[in-house]
């Protein structure tokens, strides 16, 4: 009755507000009609005079906008709640209700459309403080903390903001005035908290540091005794250093105050080390700020509202999502969990509709198993992004590893249903993604219902949650049998109900009858009918050889694409299963194929065959001819000759500008070594071309050229191309061919000359590390031309 009166009261006193605003409305309007008017007097025209002959006197406009105001609100609140049953999930609709609500004083209502609010959809920071205020307004005294406190906690949980956490930390603080040890524990537990989650934001995390302090300086002022003091002054001092040793601005202020705050103490509570340790704390701390000032600088520049001028549709160069993300980046390679929580906290903010960044929070608090803050985290990430399936499913998931009841996933579910369902209903192309979220979301939750089910302590029925299971399955199958849904999801939920009907549950007769709905849309196929007799002879307890042996009839009779198989296996049922007689009537009904014998002759000549190979592969090592010792000797021969003609060509090429200008140029690109065709590749076609650089193509006579060729290669940095490039390129000019037999070093082009001259070199340095010999370079102009299919690194 208390609470009631007070909600009167406080209607009579805000519709009374209203009245008088209004009032002072209209007397301001009245003013700036008078001031129109007289200016119309002034200079009087004929359109002046119309206009003041057809307006109505002051009291019946009054009269008629009172009246007209009471109906515009009545509409207004009318449309807004039809417009929300269409579109439920409404930021923008929500938040018009709320302060249509509030304008007109209808509390009853205003508490139920917040409440409805708070579930769909992010309330902004404004909202959440107004109803925080209105309702500790209206708490009747001790007896309503404890529903205030939810609502703060809730408040938190859904916008983690410094006001919305001094708020919380305000009604602890004045809820524990009269100095009960227990519930001064609480609230530092809830300042504590409040540190963990903003306690490392540069921005918010000073105001919670500040109150937390003020929250023990008022505990040791409370305090007479000395041991008390001592140990209140050590807390005091102890956030003191916390704050110091943080990345945090305001360090010299903070300093200051730890100053005075150690001169004020008695002898008994100071401490001698505190302010060199303060000292050291604070310049690491600011030694660390320093190296991110630069970017939370830039960080907030984006957020403050700019005009830019330039093309339509350009990007800033650093938007406040992009330069959070570097911050995350920043406080991830710190490694320091609670600079990486309020990175994730801000890379969430500066771009709320990224599923991504959602998730990647999420799964920082799932891998270090605190399961309830990832549920805050999606709680939030849904309110933001309610049609991201992937979003749903993960809530669903971590609602369960937090050890929520089976009614908390069912809501979830339900939730789930209700946004994505309102989401394909705008957005017909979205039907299909969201048959399939709810599909898994469906068997999700059945295997939720399974595993509380298997779960269930002795002396406690499972039954309901065995039964919650299949209604969720048969919800499944129905949905995915309804017309124009797709087929494939129908027979995934009949398998996977099958499975657990016969591993999980054991029930030998439900899995009995979803099998054979599940054959009646694929009987045709030997898979199914494998999975279900294997799920039938699991399931079953007692006898159930006729079963198995009537569905493996009507599996021969059914299968299409291995019938041989399914004989096979009916056949090995009854030896391992059946009587003799019921094996000797299979085996007449259904004879068992005897493999293809092949003749002793083929087998014969196959085994020949066979070590014939094994002896070219003995006599060829490695694929390569066994030379006997005049040919070595004569391979010797040219490879030393060679090699001094070559040695000769690299002496000459090497003194002319244009090998040096190429190997310059070649050394300041990338090289890219292909291990699969073995060349050497530097640089890109493209770039050889626009450089002008001359591209040397050797051909390779096996692997062991490759492999001394490339050393050779890297070390005169010459860019090569594959044999496929050089087999489709077009011949160079005949006036730029190099006769390296003879020796000669000259050519009418000198880039030409000294891009031969450098593939000779290669081709010495090959030679000279043991590589087989490499006949003559392939012809090649100024610029040599590069095949449209050249391989780049």
């Amino acid at each position: 009755q208390v609470r009631r009166s007070k909600l009167d009261a406080r209607t009579r006193t805000m519709a009374s507000d209203d009245e008088d605003e209004f009032d002072d409305l209209e007397d301001e309007e009245e003013e700036s009609e008078l001031e129109e008017s007289d200016d119309d007097m002034a200079e009087p025209s004929a359109s002046g005079s119309r206009a003041m002959a057809s307006r109505p006197k002051a009291g019946q406009a009054a009269g008629e906008t009172g009246g007209s105001s009471a109906g515009a609100k009545k509409s207004f609140l009318a449309q807004l709640k039809e417009d929300l049953k269409v579109e439920p999930f409404n930021r923008q609709l929500h938040v018009a209700l709320i302060g249509a609500l509030r304008e007109a004083a209808d509390l009853d209502s205003l508490s139920l459309a917040r409440k409805e609010a708070a579930v769909k959809v992010a309330l902004p920071e404004d909202l959440w403080l107004e109803w925080l205020q209105d309702e500790r307004r209206l708490a009747s005294g001790a007896g309503d903390f404890e529903e205030l406190d939810k609502l703060h906690a809730q408040a938190c949980a859904a916008a983690p903001t410094a006001k919305l956490w001094l708020q919380r930390l305000a009604l602890q603080r004045g809820h524990c005035a009269d100095e009960c040890p227990t519930k001064v524990s609480r609230a530092r537990a809830l300042f504590e908290e409040a540190i963990g989650m903003l306690g490392n934001h540069p921005g918010e995390g000073l105001e919670v540091w500040g109150e937390y302090r003020e929250f023990e300086v008022a505990r040791l002022a409370a305090t007479n005794e000395a041991q008390a003091q001592k140990q209140q002054a050590a807390r005091v001092r102890a956030l003191f250093m916390r704050q110091l040793a943080l990345p945090l601005p305001g360090g010299e202020g903070l300093r200051e105050a730890h100053t005075a705050f150690e001169g004020a103490l008695g002898e008994e509570a100071k401490n001698k080390t505190a302010l060199k340790k303060a000292e050291a704390l604070a310049a690491a701390g600011a030694a660390a700020w320093q190296e991110r000032s630069k970017l939370e600088s830039r960080l907030h520049a984006a957020f403050r509202p700019s005009v830019s001028v330039g093309p339509a549709g350009e990007r800033a160069a650093s938007t406040p999502a992009d330069l959070a993300v570097e911050v995350l980046a920043v406080e991830e390679a710190s490694g320091d969990r609670g600079r990486i929580l309020v990175g994730h906290l801000r890379a969430s903010g500066a771009a709320p509709g990224d599923v991504g960044r959602w998730r990647c929070f999420a799964d920082f608090h799932s891998v270090a198993r605190e399961h309830q803050k990832a549920v805050e985290v999606l709680e939030r990430a849904v309110r933001h992004i309610s049609n991201s399936g992937e979003l749903w499913l993960q809530l669903h998931s971590e609602q369960e590893l937090s050890g929520s009841p089976l009614l908390t996933l069912r809501q979830v579910f339900g939730r789930c249903f209700l946004a994505l369902n309102n989401d394909a209903q705008h957005d017909p192309e979205k039907s299909q993604a969201m048959q399939a979220t709810m599909q898994e979301m469906m068997l999700q939750h059945a295997d939720a219902c399974r595993r509380a089910a298997q779960s269930t302590p002795k002396g406690e029925d499972p039954a309901e949650l065995w039964k919650e299971m299949r209604s969720t399955l048969e919800r499944a199958v129905s949905a995915a049998s309804a017309p124009g849904a797709d087929g494939a999801f129908c027979n995934a939920a009949l398998l996977h109900w099958m499975r657990l009907e016969a591993y999980a549950a054991r029930d030998y007769k439900a899995t009995v009858q979803v099998g054979n709905r599940l054959m009646k849309q694929w009987g045709a196929y030997y898979n199914g009918w494998t999975s279900f007799i294997s799920a039938v002879r699991h399931s079953a307890s007692g006898d159930s050889y006729a079963t198995l042996r009537d569905l493996f009839e009507q599996a021969i009779t059914q299968v299409q694409d291995y019938p041989d198989q399914v004989r096979t296996d009916y056949l090995q049922f009854e030896r391992e299963c059946g009587t003799c007689q019921s094996c000797q009537e299979a085996r007449r009904k259904y004879p068992p194929q005897p493999e293809a014998q092949q003749p002793v002759q083929q087998q014969e000549q196959e085994q020949e065959k066979e070590q014939k190979q094994k002896q070219q592969q003995q006599q060829q090592p490695n694929g390569k001819r066994q030379l006997t010792a005049k040919q070595a000797e004569t391979q010797a021969l040219a490879q030393a000759k060679k090699k001094a003609r070559l040695e000769k060509v690299m002496a000459t090429a090497k003194e002319l500008p244009a090998a040096k200008a190429l190997a310059k140029a070649t050394a300041a690109k990338a090289k890219f070594f292909d291990p699969g065709a073995k060349f050497f590749h530097a640089p890109a076609p493209a770039a050889a071309k626009r450089a002008a650089i001359p591209v040397v193509r050797m051909r390779a006579v096996d692997e062991g050229t490759d492999e001394a060729v490339v050393p050779a290669l890297k070390k005169a940095a010459i860019p090569v191309m594959s044999m496929k490039a050089v087999e489709e390129a077009p011949a160079a000019p005949a006036s730029s061919k190099l006769d390296v037999d003879a020796g000669a070093a000259e050519a009418k082009d000198g880039s030409s000359a000294a891009a031969a001259a450098a593939s000779a070199a290669a081709a010495a340095a090959a030679a000279a590390e043991g590589g087989s010999p490499i006949g003559p370079a392939a012809p090649i102009g100024p610029a040599a031309p590069i095949g449209p299919a050249a391989p780049i690194g």
